[in-house]
This record gives structure tokens, C-alpha cells and sequence, in this order.
């Protein structure tokens, strides 16, 4: 049963060359013209205003007060607490230390020990 099918592979040779050939050419050029495609493909630049607030967070805390907290509120922050990035920029109040917040009636909170 071997040699029969030896028999056949060697009647078949020029053929199954041929379409072997065509085959890895085929692959060849599709696979070429895929990564030339890919590296030729410029992204439009994008410009848009005011997309981060800047100055928001430690920034702003660290050049004004050492410790934040809202003027609606009852709680103090570290200027490093991530929960104070929550207060508007407008409601926040700045302290120097700890003793100026508890000074003004503020509390430490629990969330930024």
C-alpha cells in the first residue's frame, strides 16, 4: 500500500510542486501586503481641549496647604488622599497642618490615615 502511494507522489511530482509553489506565494504576498498595510497606516492626531484637569490633586494641594477639605463638609484630607480628588476645586479649603483643620472644626478622616 506504501509503494502505491510512492507510486502516485512520483507520478504527481511536477504537480504537487507547482502547487505548493503557488500556495507558499500566495501566503507570501498576503502576508506582505498585511504588514505593509499595517506600518503604512498613519493615525489621525487628535487635539482635544481640556481633556485632564490640570492642577487637580496633589498638585495644587502640595503649593496651597498640606491638608484639603470641602467647605460642605466635615472632614479633612492629606493633600496625598486619594479621596481628596474628589472635592470640586471650587469647595475646597487648604490647610497648613493638621491643627489649622481641627482649628477650623474639621476631623481627620478615616479613609486617608
Amino acid at each position: 500500500m506504501i509503494h502505491n502511494i510512492q507510486e502516485k507522489i512520483k507520478t504527481y511530482k511536477k504537480d504537487i510542486f507547482w502547487v505548493i509553489f503557488a500556495v507558499l506565494a500566495l501566503l507570501t504576498l498576503v502576508g506582505g501586503g498585511l504588514l505593509y498595510s499595517k506600518t503604512n497606516y498613519k493615525y489621525p492626531i487628535k487635539i482635544e481641549e481640556k481633556a485632564f484637569e490640570v492642577g487637580a490633586g496633589e498638585a495644587i494641594s502640595s503649593t496651597k496647604g498640606e491638608f484639603i477639605a470641602s467647605k460642605n463638609g466635615s472632614k479633612y484630607y492629606p493633600a496625598g488622599c486619594k479621596a481628596s480628588n474628589r472635592i470640586r476645586l471650587e469647595n475646597r479649603v487648604y490647610f497648613e497642618s493638621a491643627i489649622d483643620a481641627k482649628a477650623a472644626g474639621y476631623e481627620l478622616s478615616a479613609t486617608c490615615k
